[in-house]
């Protein structure tokens, strides 16, 4: 809120009524609606650039990416918003895929029990960050980093580097199959945005969640369970990373230890150019959405017209710059005009 920035200001009644129709008349500024920016440029250059761009079996590759990064993105988008960063995701999303794989070949486990499995460890990882974070006092930044490290070398351990395992059928059914026009990750992707979006803007928990990223503090001050947030900030994060990996090697249809690499810098770069702030408190499901078209419709571009591949990171790190920056005026707008 704005209000917050007004530090140790005192507020009259004339003042707080300021500040209110400030706050209001900021939330309604075009800044907000920069994340559109980015899917409206995609368009733009795939209609110029890429001849089949808007073909059916373009439009099926396209949503499909979108269905398996907006799970992710939409994850990091909650850790973000209470001012943390989870870089474990990639890493998580390879366990996932690998410990369902593996004991799905060497065992007679129902591929559901080994699916729920795969996510209480999400779950265990999402508890361990929250732990680091706050009972260790580590930097979210550090703490996950670590976490990507370890789960990486265990990973390596396990599979010695080489493709190992079995996908289920059922995951790849999952990963391959379409419901009406949509596939399933794509539709997935999709309806969790909206609970998000309900989640964030209709509950008190969503409440909680933007309270503790704007300022930690005053939501302990006003009794808001910060603690308890954090925790299932975290765990939200990590099992939307398992659920991601698990669609990803449906699609694929083997797993391998670098399926989930980049992952974790492809969802935070969603999230950001989706209009999260990296500071915490500001966000949104259907701007995140929107910044997981503008990521993947990069990459989509770039394939179809046959760029150097090395360009999807010229354009992402623009964009992201761009994404920042246009967050930066809008704080200062507000400052200054308060």
């Amino acid at each position: 809120m704005l209000i917050g920035h007004l530090g140790t200001r005192r507020l009259n009644g004339k003042n707080l009524g300021t500040a209110l129709k400030i706050n209001s008349l900021v939330k309604s500024s075009p800044l907000l609606v920069a994340p559109l920016l980015g899917p409206f440029a995609v368009i733009v250059v795939g209609f110029l650039f890429a001849s089949n761009f808007f073909s059916v079996g373009n439009f099926a590759n396209l949503s499909r990416q979108i269905g398996f990064l907006s799970v992710v993105a939409l994850g990091q988008m909650v850790v973000l918003l209470i001012k943390g960063i989870d870089l474990s995701v990639g890493a998580l999303m390879t366990l996932a895929m690998v410990f369902v794989a593996r004991n799905a070949r060497e065992t007679e486990v129902d591929p559901r029990l080994l699916i729920t499995g795969a996510l209480f460890v999400g779950v265990v990882v999402g508890l361990v960050n929250a732990y680091l974070v706050l009972g260790r006092n580590i930097p979210p930044f550090v703490a996950t980093l670590s976490m990507y490290l370890l789960l990486n070398g265990i990973i390596s351990i396990w599979t010695k580097g080489v493709p190992s395992g079995e996908v289920p059928q059922i995951l790849k059914q999952l990963g391959a199959t379409k419901v009406g026009i949509l596939p399933i990750p794509t539709a997935i992707g999709l309806g969790l945005t909206i609970c998000l979006a309900v989640l964030l803007s209709r509950t008190i928990f969503g409440s909680w969640i933007y309270a503790t990223g704007q300022n930690s503090e005053a939501a302990k001050i006003a009794g808001i369970p910060t603690g308890l947030v954090t925790i299932l900030a975290y765990v939200i994060c990590s099992v939307c990373a398992v659920i991601g990996g698990l669609l990803l090697s449906g699609y694929i249809g083997y797993v391998d230890r670098y399926l989930g690499q980049g992952w974790e810098l492809d969802s935070i770069a969603a999230a950001i150019v989706g209009g999260t702030a990296f500071a915490g408190g500001r966000g949104g499901a259907f701007r995140t959405l929107a910044g997981v078209f503008t990521i993947a419709g990069i990459s989509n571009v770039i394939l179809l017209t046959g760029a150097d591949r090395w360009l999807r990171f010229v354009s992402t790190g623009f964009v992201i710059i761009l994404s920042m920056v246009l967050q930066s005026d809008r704080i200062k707008f507000a400052k200054n005009i308060i």
